[in-house]
């Protein structure tokens, strides 16, 4: 699907959230959501999975509640997020099929890396299709993201696409974004919009099978450290609020 993105982003720029007040502080920034709304409702699109619940699981699901067989799939590792987002949709009443879950960060293999990715068990994904859209705005702080568009690549349907929240950021999702291209290579197109919000990264699959070229031993290390600091943070985090 060719994505009309500069339609999108002037669409973006009428479209209305005043409905739901903005919260603020680490949630995903208020024209970050208006585009997220707006990419939603001119693809139509009806499956999205969120990495990171908040103030964008109402954006999701106020669009995708108008079609009969939508689905938001929202993972956490925040209990406290994962509350705050439920609360919002109760507050404004919103019938939508929506599948709240938290699982803790545990380190994991990805292509002969170990990086922080959710626990989720194999069986979680038995009753789950293909998604339209995956939304990338967690795990939350500088616990690192990189595994999770590995993930989300196969959960992805042809044609599907991603956003990554905060993709400005030089230390963690430009360096992720460089290792996504080099490992996907022409299974995925990939557009910055870094003057909306924190930046967003917008990334199509394009087909099923990536290139899967292998990371030098090189940036294996940095991972195997990076992540070992990320883990300590998880480790040493209290989820208090």
């Amino acid at each position: 699907m060719l994505i009309p993105l500069q339609d999108i982003i002037e669409y973006a720029r009428e479209y209305d959230i005043s409905a739901f007040p903005h919260p603020g502080g680490r949630a995903l920034r208020e024209d970050s959501c208006k585009f997220l709304g707006a990419l939603i409702r001119r693809c139509q699109l009806k499956t999205v999975l969120e990495f990171g619940s908040g103030f964008s699981s109402i954006i999701i699901a106020n669009e995708i509640k108008h079609s009969a067989d939508h689905l938001l799939v929202s993972i956490e590792n925040s209990q406290y997020y994962s509350r705050i987002a439920q609360q919002y949709l109760t507050k404004h009443d919103l019938k939508a099929n929506v599948k709240f879950s938290t699982f803790p960060l545990r380190p994991r293999f990805y292509h002969k890396q170990i990086l922080l990715f959710y626990a989720i068990p194999p069986g979680f994904w038995s009753n789950l299709g293909e998604f339209d859209l995956v939304l990338i705005d967690g795990p939350q702080h500088d616990f690192g993201r990189e595994a999770v568009f590995y993930e989300a690549f196969h959960r992805l349907r042809v044609g599907g696409i991603a956003i990554i929240d905060d993709a400005n950021r030089e230390s963690m999702e430009i360096i992720y974004a460089k290792k996504w291209k080099y490992f996907f290579g022409d299974a995925i197109r990939m557009t910055l919009l870094k003057h909306i919000g924190l930046g967003l990264n917008v990334i199509t699959k394009l087909k099923e099978t990536p290139m899967g070229c292998n990371f030098s031993k090189y940036e294996i290390l940095i991972s195997f450290l990076r992540s070992a600091r990320n883990f300590y943070r998880v480790l040493t985090y209290k989820d208090i609020h």
